[in-house]
């Protein structure tokens, strides 16, 4: 059979010789439409439909026009993967939308995606990269809390300001090229200030390279933390020496050290004595060491050559010296332009119970000159033996075979060694107690020899006044 055939009994209208390709009006309303004996196109009212298995081809070149909007679209695929462009050059999409938790997915194998995030942003897969410009510059998140933002050069912020929440953590070099303001604007100095609060003061201008500012309590201040058997130091250098002066912290034996023109000068040692030069506090028993030491207890000036104390009043007559028990003076030394008087307290308001002193010569009878010379020296002298001087105890400091002990002023302000307990003698070098040797001040037997010799000058008087009414 040939040609087109009607089949009213089945409203079939038959094209090819086999009838098996076909249009159909069977159902109300509807057309179909068959090739080879299976259904393809289907069209209804305002619908049509192409069914399942079939496919629908637009050759090149062709043009699908859409003067409206068109609904209905759920997928659309591409004639083979990276086989087709949407959109042209010259010819470009406008709008894309997409639903709520929409995911566009790149790549052969989709190893990158980006995800719409409701309300929030959009969400780039995990550990992957937006890259700007090639690989070198790019933002990307290595874990989840941590992002990473690139560059081979330069990461610039154009902002009036930018507010950091948080810790900024620099690994490498870092420019300051404006000032500096820390809680609040910088105001002070010409480099970095850092002000927690304002205290109304103005900055040096040969010392504002860094201001630290705080009015709050405890004030301001800089911590310089080191390593317990290490050192904490600020140094100060120039073109000829990174660290021509120093002040370090050694945290092995908790000592200040200062230095000046490239070597240690002074030091402060853990129990507060102050070395100049430095190294152990001097011993003023040891005769050998040079230099200066003080601590609560002694001030040391030893020297081998010229003198070891120099007091010098430049212009006018008076005190260089004075001496003070709290607040009372006791004594001083004055200079005038020939001599040197050395004076101790003698005001009568100082003084009570005042009585004439007597039986002086009975005193000056126990008292027992010697000479002697001092061991080390050859020279004899005459003198006193301490203990012997009963008549004027006053003249005597400390007492009989005395030896140096740890005190309570030793525990608080310097260092007991290790196995020593308060009361402890002490030791020298060689193991042997050190002494504490007795001391006589001459000037306090005065009273008693001007009273003996008044006595006497008395008794001599009278012997004369009855030898002369004898021989009257």
């Amino acid at each position: 059979m040939a040609g087109i055939q009607i089949d009213g009994t089945n409203q079939k209208l038959i094209l090819d010789s086999d009838a098996d390709t076909y249009l159909e009006a069977a159902t109300d309303d509807t057309i179909k439409v068959y090739v080879s004996g299976a259904e393809d196109l289907r069209i209804g009212a305002n619908a049509i439909n192409v069914l399942s298995g079939t496919t629908l081809t637009i050759d090149s070149g062709a043009t699908i026009t859409n003067s409206g909007t068109a609904n209905g679209f759920s997928s659309a695929d591409p004639s083979s993967a990276d086989g087709d462009t949407l959109g042209t050059a010259s010819a470009e999409w406008s709008d894309l939308y997409l639903a709520d938790g929409g995911v566009i997915y790149l790549g052969n194998d989709q190893d990158v995606t980006l995800t719409h995030v409701a309300d929030t942003g959009i969400l780039l897969n995990s550990t992957r990269q937006l890259q700007f410009n090639d690989s070198s510059q790019y933002i990307n998140a290595p874990s989840n809390a941590i992002l990473d933002i690139n560059a081979t050069d330069e990461i610039e912020l154009n902002a009036t300001a930018v507010d950091l929440n948080g810790t900024l953590d620099v690994s490498g070099t870092s420019l300051l090229t404006g000032r500096v303001g820390v809680v609040t604007a910088g105001d002070l100095g010409a480099g970095i200030h850092i002000r927690i609060s304002d205290t109304g003061a103005s900055v040096d201008s040969t010392a504002d390279g860094l201001v630290i500012e705080d009015n709050t309590a405890g004030g301001g201040g800089l911590s310089i933390l080191s390593p317990t058997d290490d050192y904490g130091t600020i140094a100060f250098g120039d073109s000829g020496d990174n660290n021509i002066g120093k002040i370090s912290y050694n945290h092995t034996d908790n000592s200040l050290r200062f230095s000046a023109n490239a070597s240690e000068r002074m030091r402060i040692l853990s129990g507060g004595e102050v070395v100049i030069p430095p190294g152990a506090a001097l011993d003023a028993s040891s005769g050998t060491d040079e230099g200066f030491s003080f601590n609560g207890d002694n001030l040391v000036l030893s020297r081998s050559g010229n003198a070891c104390f120099i007091i010098r009043r430049t212009s006018n007559d008076g005190r260089v010296a004075q001496f003070f028990r709290e607040n009372t003076e006791r004594g001083y030394i004055e200079v005038d332009g020939s001599s040197t008087t050395y004076s101790t307290s003698s005001d009568y308001r100082l003084k009570e119970n005042i009585v004439d002193l007597t039986d002086a010569i009975t005193r000056i009878k126990t008292l027992k000159p010697k000479r002697f010379n001092f061991i080390g020296e050859a020279d004899t002298r005459d003198g006193f033996i301490a203990h012997e001087v009963t008549a004027v105890p006053e003249a005597v400091s400390g007492t009989k075979d005395q030896v140096d002990k740890y005190t309570e002023v030793d525990e608080t302000k310097r260092l007991i060694p290790e196995g020593k307990n308060v009361g402890d003698n002490k030791k020298d070098k060689d193991g042997n107690d050190v002494p504490v040797y007795q001391g006589i001040d001459p000037s306090k037997m005065v009273a008693l020899l001007t009273a003996a010799l008044q006595e006497a000058i008395t008794k001599i008087e009278t012997l004369e006044a009855k030898v002369a009414v004898l021989e009257g």
